[in-house]
């Protein structure tokens, strides 16, 4: 059996669900820690993201969190992984 690996399950969740992934959301549904770069890994291969901001307040201060929502796969873009 194929051991699925971070970059997989972030493609997934995606295509599943449809909606924007953000760092908490990750770590919180797919454990994994550092987003940011299994999405760059992700775009290398040719994945295509729609990158946004989350602004909040709590009793810190403001805070923005980066969100990832797929627009393309590499299929769609026509390229060969």
């Amino acid at each position: 059996m194929k051991k699925v690996n971070q970059r997989d399950r972030v493609v997934a969740f995606m295509e599943k669900t449809g909606v924007a992934l953000n760092p908490a959301l990750a770590r919180k549904e797919l454990k994994i820690d550092r987003l940011a770069a299994r999405i760059c890994e992700l775009e290398k291969k040719g994945y295509v993201f729609e990158k946004g901001w989350i602004n909040g307040r709590n009793e810190y201060g403001a805070y923005r969190v980066r969100t990832y929502k797929l627009v393309k796969t590499p299929e769609e873009n026509n390229i060969e992984i």
